[in-house]
C-alpha cells in the first residue's frame, strides 16, 4: 500500500465524519484527547458537525462500495483461476512422471 498523503487522510477523515456524524464526532474528540491536540480549546463542540449525512456524501460511499466489491469479486476470480491452473499444472507435471492417473468413484 502507497503511503497516505495529508490530503488523502484528510479526505478520508472527512468522508468517514460525514457518513456517521455522531460516531465521527466522538472518534475526532477521543483523537484529539489521545493525542493531546489543542487541549486548551476542549472537544469538539457537537454542533461543528452536520447532523445529518450530506447526500453528496452517501452517494460517494455507495459508489465507493459498489466499486470495491467489483474489485473483490475480480480478485477472487483471478484467484481461483490461479487455483485451478497451479491445480492442472501440477497434474501435468506427474502425468509427465508417472503416466497418466486414473480415479474410481468408491
Amino acid at each position: 500500500m502507497p503511503m497516505l498523503t495529508r490530503k488523502g487522510l484528510l479526505d478520508i477523515t472527512t468522508v468517514e465524519v460525514l457518513y456517521d456524524p455522531s460516531k465521527g464526532w466522538e472518534n475526532l474528540n477521543r483523537a484529539l484527547l489521545h493525542y493531546h491536540l489543542y487541549p486548551e480549546r476542549g472537544p469538539i463542540p457537537r454542533n461543528v458537525i452536520p447532523e445529518h449525512p450530506p447526500a453528496e456524501i452517501m452517494e460517494r460511499v455507495q459508489r465507493i462500495s459498489v466499486l470495491s466489491k467489483v474489485k473483490a469479486d475480480q480478485l477472487l476470480a483471478a484467484n481461483a483461476a490461479k487455483h485451478r491452473m497451479e491445480t492442472q499444472g501440477r497434474e501435468n507435471a506427474l502425468d509427465l512422471i508417472d503416466g497418466p492417473r486414473y480415479y474410481y468413484p468408491s
